[in-house]
């Protein structure tokens, strides 16, 4: 991954299920997956270098089941969103590009 740390929200609960710095992150997003091969998932996410994978998910996987690694990823999400979103002047002004229709 990049030399930049996880969200404090995603580092604090990443200490709570017992993962090492910065796998939840991958740990989290493939586990909607179930408990796909490290290659598939590197081939999946496509913008880190497959060691990454082969290193740091099976560890991950051992510690966390897929199951909890979606919930523990989606904690901290929402940790994150309401720490980093909650004092938005408009908070709908962030949503309003989804619901356009493109045109065509």
């Amino acid at each position: 991954m990049t030399g930049r740390s996880p969200s404090p929200e995603l580092a604090e609960v990443e200490s709570e299920v017992g993962l090492p710095p910065r796998t939840l992150y991958l740990r989290g997003r493939s586990a909607v997956l179930g408990d796909p091969p490290p290659k598939v998932v590197a081939e999946l996410f496509g913008i880190f270098p497959s060691w990454l994978f082969e290193f740091a998910l099976p560890p991950a996987m051992v510690a966390l089941d897929a199951a909890s690694a979606v919930r523990a990823y989606s904690r901290s999400s929402a940790q994150w969103a309401h720490v980093s979103l909650s004092g938005a002047d408009d908070p709908g002004r962030s949503a309003d590009p989804l619901f356009r229709t493109p045109r065509t």
